[in-house]
C-alpha cells in the first residue's frame, strides 16, 4: 500500500522516500531500473537502454505512462504490463519478422539481405491501447533511404500485437503507398522456448517441402510424410502451403496452437550445433508467405496469428 503522511518537525523527505512502498515500484522496480540504465560494458543491457530511451522519446502515452508509473500515481499492473511489452517490442521488433522482395532479391543479392530489410529497420510505436482488458501495441514502419537502396518502392507496414494470459495475436498489414505496382514476401520469425530433444509440430504431413540443409541455396524438394515432426539435429525447412491451424509440443509440458490467416506457408527452424549454447532452449515455427504478394497502388494485403497456450 502507498505511504501515509507522517509530519515530523526536522524531518526531510528527499527523493522517492514517500513512494518507497509503492506496490509498483516499491517491488524493486527502481533497482531493476538502476541495473538498466547505469553504466556497464554488457551489450544486453546497452541494448535495453537504447530500447528505454527509443520509447520515452517517442512522447504521448509512451513518456507519460512510464512516467506515471514510477512517480506512483499510476499504480495499475496492467498499465504496468502494456508498457513493459511495448519497449520489449519496440526493442526487439526489428528482429522479429522480415519483409522483403523476392524479384528484387535477384537484381539486389549483393546488397538485400537473406532475411529482408524490415528487421534491420526502426519501427515506430502509434498507438497503444486496452483491447477488451488485454494490452496491445501497433507498431509502423515506412520506406526510407535505407530500405530504398535496397527496394525502390513506397510502402507502409503496420503490425499490431494484443497480449493475454495465455495467447498472443498479431496482425500484418502491408500496404502500396507507392504509384506503381510491387510484389514481396513475408515472414514471423517465431521463436518458442522449447526442450528441444522433445519438442515436435504436428499438421504438416502431406505438405510439399524445401529442405535447406544441407545447401540452403539449392533446397531439396520433397513431401512430408510424417504425422509428428521432431528436431532430431539441424532443421531448416519450408512447408509450402500449410494449414491453418499446427499443434506445437515444447517438449516442456506445454501445448500450444498456432493459427493464422493468410500465411500460406510455414517454416521450421533449429540451428543446432551452429549455435551450440542455446540451440536445446528453443525451436522456431514460423508462419510465412513464400510465394509474392502482388499490390497495386493502394491496396493492401493482411495476415493474422493467434498463438494460445491449451
Amino acid at each position: 500500500m502507498p505511504a501515509a503522511p507522517y509530519p515530523t518537525p526536522g524531518a526531510l523527505l528527499i527523493g522517492d522516500a514517500f513512494n518507497m512502498r509503492h506496490p509498483l515500484t516499491g517491488g524493486g522496480m527502481t533497482g531493476a531500473l538502476y541495473k538498466v540504465f547505469c553504466a556497464s560494458p554488457d551489450q544486453a543491457r546497452k541494448e535495453m537502454r537504447e530500447a528505454c530511451f527509443d520509447y520515452l522519446s517517442l512522447g504521448g502515452v509512451c513518456s507519460t505512462g512510464p512516467v506515471a508509473l514510477l512517480s506512483g500515481l499510476n499504480p495499475s499492473p496492467l498499465s504496468l504490463i502494456l508498457h513493459f511489452f511495448a519497449i520489449a517490442i519496440n526493442g526487439v521488433g526489428r528482429f522479429h519478422w522480415e519483409f522483403e522482395s523476392r524479384t528484387e532479391l535477384v537484381y539486389f543479392s549483393c546488397i538485400v539481405h537473406a532475411h529482408g530489410f524490415a528487421r534491420n529497420m526502426n519501427w515506430s510505436i502509434v498507438d497503444s491501447q486496452d483491447v477488451e482488458g488485454n494490452p496491445a501495441v501497433t507498431l509502423e514502419l515506412k520506406d526510407g533511404p535505407y530500405s530504398r537502396a535496397m527496394w525502390d518502392f513506397s510502402f507502409q507496414a503496420m503490425y499490431k500485437i494484443i497480449l493475454d494470459a495465455k495467447s498472443l495475436s498479431t496482425e500484418l498489414v502491408i500496404t502500396n503507398t507507392d504509384n506503381k505496382p510491387f510484389s514481396f514476401s513475408t515472414a514471423l520469425h517465431t521463436y518458442f522456448s522449447a526442450s528441444v530433444s522433445g519438442a515436435s509440430v504436428k499438421g504438416l504431413k502431406g505438405c510439399k517441402t524445401l529442405n535447406k540443409d544441407p545447401d540452403p541455396k539449392n533446397p531439396l524438394e520433397g513431401e512430408e510424410e510424417r504425422d509428428v515432426v521432431t528436431f532430431p539435429g539441424f532443421v531448416d525447412c519450408v512447408y509450402l502451403e500449410a494449414p491453418s491451424e499446427l499443434l506445437l509440443d515444447n517438449g516442456l509440458g506445454d501445448k500450444i496452437t498456432i493459427q493464422n490467416t493468410s500465411w500460406t506457408d510455414a517454416v521450421l527452424w533449429n540451428p543446432f550445433l551452429q549455435m551450440e549454447a542455446c540451440y536445446k532452449d528453443f525451436v522456431c515455427v514460423e508462419n510465412a508467405k513464400i510465394g509474392k504478394v502482388e499490390l497495386g497502388p493502394n491496396q493492401s494485403w493482411a495476415a493474422t496469428q493467434h498463438l494460445s497456450v491449451g
